[in-house]
């Protein structure tokens, strides 16, 4: 019997799933580890280092540069300014545990929603759309997605502030502060998937009573 053009996408996406959740599995287990060792075998090293990720403000003066000519140039104003993720490479022990740790927290729950998706997916595979088991896992997707994304802000700039304040950087004309990234649309996504566990519950049930009255 031939396969449904969309149950063939059904199953690819499974698929995909599956390999990405096992990929963000062995992500989880060996990350702490690889990293607590790596950090254990190289300390000793002077000139050991780790490039870590840290969402931060930038502000950069060229004035106060030592040995930098402005003129003659285009630029107009010598001030530059934005915020970005900033890659330092530092040999800071506890700046790369703590954002070893903030990643490991990410991944977690990137793991979960990997979870869920996947439990939906395979119910869907075998044709199972409107049931109750399916309704909590998109609700359980969406609430995921609406705290982590609330959670986020603190932990970006917290983190970042940790971090920073530990690695204790200070230069002339170039200044580096913590910040963090909201993002009001991935909200807004958790919040119509609540509305469509809600719709998908609603569904569980008028198919449960038709079937009750068959």
């Amino acid at each position: 019997m031939a396969i449904h053009p969309k149950n063939k996408l059904t199953r690819t996406v499974k698929r995909f799933l599956d390999f990405f959740f096992f990929l963000v599995l062995l992500m989880v287990i060996a990350g702490p580890i690889f990293g607590a060792v790596m950090a254990y075998s190289q300390k000793a090293i002077p000139t050991w280092g780790i490039d870590i990720g840290v969402f931060a403000r930038f502000a950069i003066d060229l004035t106060e540069i030592p040995g930098i000519v402005l003129e003659p140039s285009g630029i107009r104003k010598p001030e530059f300014s934005g915020q970005t993720m900033v890659f330092i490479d530092t040999s800071s022990i506890s700046a790369f545990y703590l954002w070893l740790a903030l990643t490991e927290l990410g991944a977690i729950v990137a793991l979960y929603v990997l979870f869920q998706m996947r439990a939906l997916f395979k119910s869907l595979v075998v044709q199972l759309v409107f049931t109750p088991d399916n309704s909590k896992r998109v609700q359980k997707i969406g609430i995921v997605i609406i705290l982590g994304n609330l959670a986020n802000p603190f932990l970006q700039y917290f983190g970042g502030r940790a971090v920073l304040q530990d690695i204790g950087f200070r230069a002339p004309g170039f200044e580096i502060v913590p910040s963090f990234l909201f993002d009001p649309m991935a909200v807004i996504i958790g919040m119509a998937l609540l509305v469509f566990s809600g719709v998908l519950n609603e569904s569980a049930k008028i198919r449960k009573e038709q079937e009750l009255t068959i």
